[in-house]
């Protein structure tokens, strides 16, 4: 009989593998990489380089590359100071999101602090890599500490870290995501008094200095409070061990509190956000559906991205849920009886588990619980955004009872697999045809929606695996727990999600970027001017590349620059144009100022002197075919008609003429 050889003692220790993840950061850092869809931006200006190294930009990323990353470029400009001196609003760069600026608050934010010992480049992408990593052995430690093996711990970290709903909000959301987990890790660890004191009010802090956003705040503490009530229920009768955690929790939201006053002094009284009220209900059947059956609310997927949505009105980052094969593996794949003996053995933590995901689905799908949400202001988590404390919380369920349950491969359960993945392609197809996303035939499934099918390779060479080595009994005992399982649905999630975000270069970020409206610009600042200088549209990538223009996203109200502009708006239009959260838009179709969209202001362009990179239809007066030719020696080259050249691609390219 043939053996297995076997893996020498310690090949993987301790030392390898940090040694293997010190090369891969080093060398991450060392080429630039992110997940950022700046490139996007870039393509909007009409940049020679975008930067792109892989997959595609993300257009829907937008709230990524057109506020958080030109805020770290305003960061940059201005040395890290807290006062952006390159605006002409002089805004504080103080966010709710964590920027490098060099004040006390630095304490709290670890993801930034390369930035003063890196270039920006090199430091944007340790960024992006220390949010990742920090994601990753934070939910291991999380599952670890529950109990769970190691083999387990990793392949549910990564299970939930490739999720949908994690990857398409991964760009902006990450810094919660990224720390959320290590308060529950504080939580569970095995240590003394004040040392769970200390950790908490550290985990905590840097949890709320990293992304202040109470929404995902309120939804991923829930799914983690719930869970580590649900797995160690014997902590919360320990008055020392309530104490801590309440003393550590109040202190840092004490101490976020006070550094973030003046934006919450600022933002509080805002028509937007500060005043919206969110109401229970509203929330899509096929988004609860898509837990079970993931691929359920994406039609049209390439690269692992979501091109389209299935539900009509909503774009692919907001049906976005975190869901996987998981659930169906487990309930197919169960040996009979199994399933029902691991709930009744493990009744108080399905209770607690439960009690959540139905408090949160109530808040979801009804308003049956509004008023407890009000009193207790858990309506700051609008019901959609409850999606990701109900999905964390449903993910953490299956993966902690995964273990407890005994498996049972037969090559008829991989078909009844099989068969439900094919009519959750078929369903999939159909909702986005109901909903006039895809307009074609059924018969089309397969290249309508192929990432449905993508776990059909590691099905396969499970089951070649399982069918050719049946007969080994580490085999066997491998098959009969969850690892198979947990590895197949969290590969097909890497395969998937886990390529929508693209690879960009963060070089391109922090270097002045060659297009036809950057170099208008710089001409223009060049030039005495009496107005502000503008461009039609949006252009929070040209502040956040230092160019003194109006257009921006103002995370702060500027009440006294816009009153300043338009003294004769009354005064509760005013406020409730100017007093909000805002992308700034200039367009020459709009004579006074206009809400676009709750957090998007028109201005017209005639109160600013516009910056344009249209070119004139006829020569200008003083234009010299012949000086412009000894000018532009390629042209005369190429023998083309200099008058000719200049209006149709000189005029572009800014080419002098004179």
């Amino acid at each position: 009989m043939y053996n297995c050889p076997q893996i020498p003692n310690g090949i993987f220790n301790s030392r390898i593998k940090w040694t293997i993840l010190a090369a891969l950061s080093i060398a991450y850092i060392s080429f630039n990489l992110s997940p950022s869809s700046y490139g996007c931006g870039l393509d909007g200006i009409g940049a020679a380089n975008n930067g792109l190294i892989a997959f595609h930009c993300q257009a829907w990323r937008s709230d990524e590359y057109s506020v958080l990353t030109p805020y770290f470029q305003k960061s940059v400009l201005n040395k890290y100071g807290s006062i952006n001196e390159f605006s002409p609003y002089k805004e504080r760069l103080i966010s709710f999101f964590a920027l490098p600026t060099l004040d006390w608050g630095l304490i709290f934010r670890p993801q930034v602090w390369l930035f003063h010992i890196l270039s920006p480049a090199k430091a944007y992408s340790a960024y992006w890599l220390t949010l990742m990593l920090s994601m990753l052995t934070s939910s291991y430690y999380l599952l670890k500490f529950a109990g769970l093996s190691r083999r387990i711990a990793i392949s549910g970290s990564l299970l939930l870290f490739f999720s949908q709903y994690i990857q398409l909000w991964w760009t902006m959301n990450a810094g919660v995501f990224a720390f959320i987990a290590w308060v529950g890790v504080a939580m569970l660890a095995n240590v003394g008094f004040f040392r769970r004191l200390f950790l908490i009010f550290l985990t905590t802090s840097v949890t709320l200095f990293s992304f202040l956003y109470p929404p995902f705040l309120i939804g991923g503490g829930l799914a983690v409070g719930a869970f580590v009530l649900a797995t160690s229920p014997h902590r919360f009768r320990d008055w020392q061990f309530l104490f801590a955690v309440g003393l550590g929790v109040a202190c840092a939201s004490l101490c976020a509190a006070f550094y973030y006053w003046d934006l919450y002094t600022a933002i509080k009284d805002t028509v937007y956000p500060g005043r919206r009220v969110a109401n229970g209900g509203g929330l899509n059947p096929i988004q609860l559906l898509g837990h079970v059956l993931p691929y359920l609310t994406t039609t049209g997927q390439h690269e692992g991205g979501a091109d389209s949505s299935a539900i009509a009105g909503l774009n692919p980052i907001e049906i976005a849920v975190i869901g996987s094969w998981l659930p169906l593996l487990l309930v197919i794949f169960a040996a009979r009886g199994s399933l029902c003996r691991a709930l009744r053995e493990n009744l108080w933590f399905i209770s607690v588990m439960t009690s959540l995901l139905v408090l949160l689905l109530l808040w979801m799908t009804t308003s049956w619980v509004d008023v407890l949400f009000g009193i207790t202001r858990l309506n700051q988590m609008p019901s959609y955004r409850a999606l990701y404390g109900f999905g964390m919380a449903f993910l953490l369920t299956q993966i902690y009872l995964a273990p407890r349950i005994t498996f049972q491969f037969t090559l008829s359960r991989f078909f009844i697999f099989g068969f439900l993945v094919i009519i959750s392609g078929l369903l999939s197809t159909l909702i986005a045809k109901e909903s006039g996303q895809f307009k074609e035939g059924v018969l089309t499934l397969l290249r309508a929606d192929r990432s449905d099918y993508v776990v059909f390779v590691p099905l396969i060479i499970a089951a070649a695996f399982w069918w050719s080595l049946a007969a080994h009994e580490r085999v066997r005992s491998l098959f009969s727990s969850p690892v198979p399982l947990l590895l197949i649905a969290s590969t097909t999630s890497i395969l998937t999600f886990g390529l929508f975000n693209p690879v960009q270069s963060t070089r391109v970020i922090f270097e002045a970027p060659d297009s036809p409206i950057t170099r208008a610009l710089e001409q223009a600042q060049k030039e005495p001017v009496e107005r502000f200088l503008a461009v039609e549209g949006g252009g929070v990538l040209l502040s956040g590349l230092g160019y003194n223009v109006i257009n921006d996203t103002l995370l702060y109200p500027q009440l006294d620059f816009f009153r300043k502009l338009y003294p004769n708006i009354p005064d509760l239009e005013f406020l409730n144009i100017f007093n909000r959260y805002a992308h700034i838009i200039i367009s020459s179709g709009v004579d006074h100022p206009t809400l676009l969209q709750t957090d998007a202001i028109v201005l017209p362009s005639r109160t600013f002197t516009m910056v344009s990179t249209s070119c004139p239809q006829s020569l200008p007066p003083d234009f010299n075919a012949k000086r412009y030719l000894e000018l532009q020696p390629d042209v005369a080259e190429a023998g083309m008609d200099a008058g000719t050249h200049y209006l149709l691609y000189g005029c572009k390219e800014n080419r002098d003429y004179r």
